[in-house]
Formats: C-alpha cells, sequence, structure tokens
C-alpha cells in the first residue's frame, strides 16, 4: 500500500497533500471516537464517581481544598462547581437545533434516577449507602434534576422551532 501510495504521488505531486490530509482526518476521527463515546455517556456519571472517591478519600468534604490568599475552597464547594459546569455542558447536547436528542436527555435522566435510588437508599438507612446522606449530596442531586428538566425543556424548544421552520 505505501508503494502505491509512492508511485500515485509520482504521478500526481498533490497527491502527498491529499495522503496527509486523510491520515490527519483519521487521527482526528480517532479523537472524535474516544471525546464522541464520552459525550454520550452523561457527564454526572463521571462526577457521581469522582464524589464517591472523594467522599471515601476524604474525611470531611468541608474541609479546604484549596487556599489562595483570602478565598477557600472547600470539596464540596469544587464539586458544586464542577456539578454547574457539567450541568451547562450537558444542555449544550441537547441545544442543536432541528436534531431530535431526546436520548441524551434520557440518558441524563437515567443518571438522576440513580442519583435519587441512592440518596433514597441512604435516606432510609441501607448498609453502604451512607455516603449519600447528606446535604452535599441532596444539592447535586437538585442540581442533576434540574439539568435533566432544563435538558427536556430545551430538547423540545430546538425541536419545535425546527418543526416550525420546516412546516414553513
Amino acid at each position: 500500500m505505501f508503494r502505491d501510495d509512492m508511485e500515485q504521488n509520482e504521478e500526481h505531486p498533490d497527491a502527498g497533500a491529499a495522503g496527509a490530509t486523510v491520515v490527519a482526518r483519521s487521527k482526528r476521527q480517532k479523537i472524535g471516537n474516544f471525546l464522541g463515546y464520552c459525550g454520550v455517556v452523561p457527564w454526572f456519571t463521571y462526577l457521581f464517581v469522582l464524589y464517591i472517591v472523594v467522599q471515601l478519600a476524604v474525611a470531611d468534604m468541608r474541609a479546604v481544598f484549596l487556599s489562595i490568599g483570602t478565598y477557600q475552597l472547600s470539596w464540596i464547594e469544587v464539586m458544586y462547581l464542577l456539578a454547574t459546569m457539567v450541568a451547562m455542558a450537558e444542555l449544550l447536547k441537547v441545544s442543536k437545533p432541528g436534531i431530535n436528542n431526546t436520548n441524551e436527555a434520557l440518558f441524563m435522566l437515567a443518571v438522576a434516577m440513580v442519583y435519587l435510588v441512592v440518596f433514597v437508599l441512604g435516606t432510609a438507612g441501607i448498609s453502604g449507602f451512607g455516603i449519600f446522606h447528606n446535604t452535599e449530596f441532596l444539592m447535586l442531586l437538585v442540581i442533576s434534576w434540574t439539568q435533566v428538566v432544563m435538558g427536556f425543556t430545551i430538547n423540545g424548544r430546538t425541536l419545535k422551532r425546527a418543526i416550525g421552520y420546516a412546516s414553513e
């Protein structure tokens, strides 16, 4: 195959540039496929795993994690900050006009359901779910569910707008 490319390059000098473009495109596609896979899984899933890791690794979630001058951030404040950024990024997935992004919104709903179930199990006192029975996780649950509601609303509005434009 390499020999064929060389022969083709001798016949057509511009073919080398085209070949380089194809190679660059295939590398981008591999990166895009990985990021696409990460994009399919709602980011609140990763945040859920991060919460569990931090909760098990740190004795107090309200302990200062980062101190810059007079500004101090606790572990949970960092989690809240990440949750709000993740929620906004997730909303971008369902805001593409003319595209039915209901599946992405349903995936967000599934993750929010997991948050709700583990919170309820923790609140019920089920063994092993105690780390989810606190105000910190309740706030993450509220942020997650707010994001889901807004995701369905935005997706519905963009679909409605696209259908309205298509009928004109």
